[in-house]
């Protein structure tokens, strides 16, 4: 009996059913829960019992003490304890998407000491969370990495004192990156004999951090023009000089990158071949390193008076290396 006292005891003190004053000793507390019970046991005793000893004692006899003490018991268990008001503020966030995940930040709580649990989706009414697959989270409603626009709820768990409450709907935004237009091999220098024959092109090299490129010509000479995938060409016959052109490089917009633009100057040179003149009975051989060429044809050869060139009024001269940079890929047969 005295172990469901002290239980009914702390029951009561928890609910505020009773208050708790400073008790020189620790049966004091029984004394308080005696009182109790035997309230309830008078108010149950008959009108017909005579006087309050009468009840107390009858109760005592037939074990109505101990019953009236386990209902009130359970009485106070089936109270809702309540439990004060807990608080819980997100701020929004902005940010630059920087390939990582970005969270809400920490949230403000006022109350509980329970865990604080944070839910991202993609839409106001928050019933679409963040996937691994579309927004980069680490898991179904976890901090996204990719831009654009979220939308956060934290939630904090009740503790002994507090109740649980749910925050605010924050935002938080994760604005798109600038990128970057790197370009290399913008000029190019050909003899004159080479561009005669045949328009010659050659490839800039361009890259962007994410998107794709795309080359316009803005300016420059009529000799010149540029493909959209960055393919420069000098048309056929282009006379010794210098040309130019302005070219406006585009990156694309992507996922997490903004669009960029990035104008470059392309520099090609057509230099003057030297030429010689030659008669039919002309002869002599290259002992110097010099081999001989025409504007045709893909040979190249050791003397000038090769009867492969005897025909030929132009003759044109040099080492082998630019005899190649002339497209003459092979030596004459008849000469070497």
């Amino acid at each position: 009996m005295k172990q469901k006292l002290c239980k009914l005891l702390a029951v009561l003190l928890a609910v505020g059913m009773v208050n708790m004053p400073v008790l020189p000793v620790h049966a004091a507390g029984s004394d308080i829960v005696e009182d109790v019970v035997q309230e309830r046991i008078l108010e149950e005793c008959s009108a017909e019992e005579e006087g309050e000893s009468v009840c107390l004692n009858a109760a005592a006899d037939n074990g109505q003490f101990e019953r009236i003490t386990d209902d009130l018991t359970e009485e106070v268990l089936d109270e809702e304890v309540v439990l004060k008001e807990s608080r819980i503020l997100l701020k929004d966030k902005s940010k630059t998407y920087n390939g990582k995940r970005i969270s809400i930040g920490l949230a403000k709580v006022t109350g509980s000491t329970g865990k604080v649990t944070y839910t991202y989706y993609t839409d106001k009414k928050c019933t679409s969370k963040t996937t691994t697959k579309t927004h980069g989270a680490s898991s179904k409603g976890g901090a996204p990495a990719n831009a654009g626009t979220y939308y956060v709820v934290a939630q904090v768990e009740a503790d002994d004192s507090y109740a649980a409450a749910a925050s605010n709907v924050a935002k938080l935004t994760i604005n798109k990156a600038a990128q970057d237009i790197d370009v290399d091999n913008t000029s190019k220098t050909w003899k004159d004999s080479y561009v005669k024959s045949a328009a010659r092109t050659f490839n800039i090299d361009a890259y962007a951090t994410d998107g794709s490129i795309s080359c316009e010509k803005v300016s420059g000479s009529s000799s010149l023009s540029i493909s959209k995938s960055g393919k420069v060409k000098i048309n056929k016959g282009t006379k010794a000089g210098s040309y130019t052109m302005k070219v406006r490089i585009t990156a694309a917009s992507t996922k997490n990158y903004k669009k960029a633009t990035k104008t470059v100057k392309i520099s090609v040179t057509v230099k003057k071949t030297e030429t010689s003149s030659t008669n039919n009975g002309g002869g002599g051989s290259s002992n110097n390193g010099t081999v001989y060429w025409v504007a045709g044809g893909e040979v190249y050869h050791s003397t000038k008076g090769c009867r492969s060139l005897s025909r030929s009024r132009n003759i044109y001269s040099g080492s082998v290396s630019e005899a190649k940079s002339q497209g003459k890929t092979r030596p004459c047969k008849n000469c070497h």
